[in-house]
Formats: structure tokens, sequence, C-alpha cells
């Protein structure tokens, strides 16, 4: 139309998306440091609790831990983010499962966890392969509201909190862009789960050392 002005077209597009992939990588790789950090700061504050759940803590921290380097390694061009989330997460939810009934319910029977944590391993799996995002994230709702419930039975809201950041996780993957918030989640998560109250790891010790006195014939 005559005597109209054209709107200025926007300046330097192509720096624009380049500043904000570099930010979006900056970003990932916070959140990829923060995640392996509580990884290996769970695994260490795991000592206090009992083998029957330390062992299980520890076992997610460990995949947790590979998930954070599998999503750094995306700033290096390997895209194995979102295939480690659906791959891992089922198992390392599976696994924080079984330590929290460990901890506040009943000690699951080795084969129970065994045959459990083998279900989560082909699930990721074929969530994996296929894609399919709820097949992973399903099991992971699941266990973060299970744990709630026997961390909040045992007077554990710090375990408690843990099981809601867990469930926030798998609600964060689902948003587009919401990765690195799903990151931080993970690593409340792992510190939550992985950590006890001052007084429930003393209970834990003291009930240790009393099956200890009690299986060489001395009192508790």
């Amino acid at each position: 139309m005559k005597g109209k002005r054209d709107l200025p077209a926007r300046r330097f597009p192509a720096q624009d998306r380049h500043g904000m992939m570099l930010t979006m990588a900056f970003d990932s790789i916070i959140g990829a440091a923060t995640l392996f950090a509580a990884a290996v700061a769970g695994w260490m504050s795991a000592r206090p609790q009992r083998a029957a759940s330390r062992l299980y803590v520890r076992f997610a921290a460990v995949l947790l831990a590979a998930l954070a380097v599998c999503v750094g390694l995306e700033s290096a061009g390997l895209q194995l983010g979102g295939v480690a989330v659906l791959f891992l997460l089922p198992l390392a939810s599976g696994s924080l499962a079984v330590a929290a009934l460990a901890r506040f319910a009943r000690r699951p029977p080795p084969l129970a966890a065994g045959l459990l944590l083998a279900v989560m391993l082909v699930t990721g799996l074929a969530a994996a392969l296929t894609g399919w995002t709820m097949v992973s994230l399903v099991p992971v709702v699941l266990f973060s509201l299970l744990i709630g419930v026997v961390a909040l039975g045992g007077m554990a809201p710090l375990a408690a909190l843990g099981a809601l950041a867990l469930l926030a996780a798998a609600l964060a993957f689902l948003e587009k862009g919401a990765g690195t918030g799903m990151l931080l989640f993970l690593a409340a998560a792992i510190i939550g789960l992985s950590r006890a109250a001052p007084s429930a790891a003393a209970v834990e010790q003291a009930a240790g050392v009393g099956r200890n006195n009690r299986a060489i014939g001395r009192p508790g």
C-alpha cells in the first residue's frame, strides 16, 4: 500500500540464534555438572544407611552420574542426553524405591528387588529404542509416589522432598526446554534420598550395632 512503511527487519538473526544456542548449551553444562556433583555427594552421604538401602542408593547415584556425563557430552555434538534419560531414569528410580522400602518399611527380598531392576532395565531399553517417553516416565512417577508414601510413613521429610523432586524431574522432562530444570530436580532428589536426618542416621547406626552385638552374643 502506498505511503505504508515496511517494518524494519530483525538485525543479525544468525547471531541471535547462535547466542541462544550457546546459552542453552551453557545451561545444560551447568545442570549436568550440578547433577554429577550431587550424585557424588549422594554416594558419599549414603554411608550411614544400612547396607540393604545403601547399595541401591549408591547404584542410583552412579546411574545419575552417568546421565550427567551423557548430557554434558551433548556440548561436544553427541546427542546422548535424551536417550540416556529414557534408558537410565526408570532403573535409577526403581533402585531408589527399593532403597526407600528397605529404609522406611520392609526390606524387599533380594530376588524381588533383582527382578524389579531387571524389568526397569528392559523398560528403559525399550523406551530408548522406540523413543516412547511415557514408557520410561510412568514408572518414574509411580516410584516417586511410592517413595513419598513410605518416607512420610517413616517420618523422613527430607526423603519425602527428594521423592517430590524426582516426580518434578519426570514432569519437567515432558516440557520442551526444561532439560536443565530436570537435571536440577534430579540433583535434589538424589541428595534428599541419600541423606538421612541426624536422628534417623543415629537410629540406623544403632540398629546396625545392635544386630552385630546380638550376632556375636553381646548385649546391645
